[in-house]
């Protein structure tokens, strides 16, 4: 009991077909050009905005393992000479 609904184009979704000249598709060949070219810088910016960001997150990591390593050599009692001097001269002013 279904019925089949026949497709009908609407008159609004139809497009016009039309020639286009040459001079019309060299300007949007010009236009598609532009448009890839600002593409292309924008994506460049970002992969050096990545760069700087990871070198960045690259050096803290880094500078966070040798805090750690020199935490925990510090709680181990490693450090001798005259890094536990400084150390206890820090406290005393403390």
């Amino acid at each position: 009991m279904s019925k089949k609904k026949e497709a009908v184009p609407d008159e609004e979704n139809v497009e016009e077909t039309r020639e286009v000249t040459a001079e019309e598709l060299l300007g949007l060949f010009r236009q598609s050009e532009i448009r890839s070219a600002d593409r292309m810088i924008f994506l460049r910016s970002f992969e050096k905005f990545y760069n700087d960001v990871n070198n960045a997150r690259s050096v803290l990591l880094r500078d966070l393992q040798e805090i750690n390593t020199q935490i925990s050599a510090r709680n181990m009692g490693g450090i001798t000479g005259d890094a536990a001097e400084i150390g206890a001269e820090t406290a005393e002013e403390e």
